[in-house]
């Protein structure tokens, strides 16, 4: 079974994850930030990690930064999204944010709000490779 580890500051978004990765038979953990996620990956072997960027305390950037550092394989997935502000160019600082965590190390990225099919079509291209 495959181990997902699941970071972000929001409860809810964290739960419906782990119910919606579960019911994919993926194993799930959880954290609500970047420091107890890097603590989990010290003890646990996952097959891939999905991190919200915004993040009080270790962003979801400094989380991508490490992981990095300690595995070149390791399978991310960076998320974030929300109403945002947009700049002259037209993007809002969340679409510069996931282009930041692409460049940062992130294999993939999507703004939320995502849906299922994008998600799990995600993890499934990562995991398979």
């Amino acid at each position: 079974m495959k181990h997902i580890l699941v970071i972000d500051d929001n409860t809810e978004i964290r739960q419906v994850l782990k119910e919606m990765l579960e019911m994919e038979e993926y194993q799930v953990s959880l954290a609500e930030d970047g420091a107890k996620a890097l603590a989990l990956c010290d003890d646990t072997s996952f097959d891939l990690i999905i991190t919200d960027i915004c993040m009080p305390g270790k962003s979801g950037l400094e989380v991508i930064e490490e992981l990095r550092k300690r595995s070149a394989d390791q399978k991310i997935i960076a998320i974030s999204g929300g109403p945002g502000t947009a700049n002259a160019g037209g993007w809002t600082i969340y679409d510069e944010m996931l282009e930041t965590a692409g460049t940062s190390g992130a294999d993939k990225t999507l703004a939320k709000p995502f849906d299922r099919t994008a998600i799990l079509e995600t993890i499934s291209e990562l995991i398979a490779t």
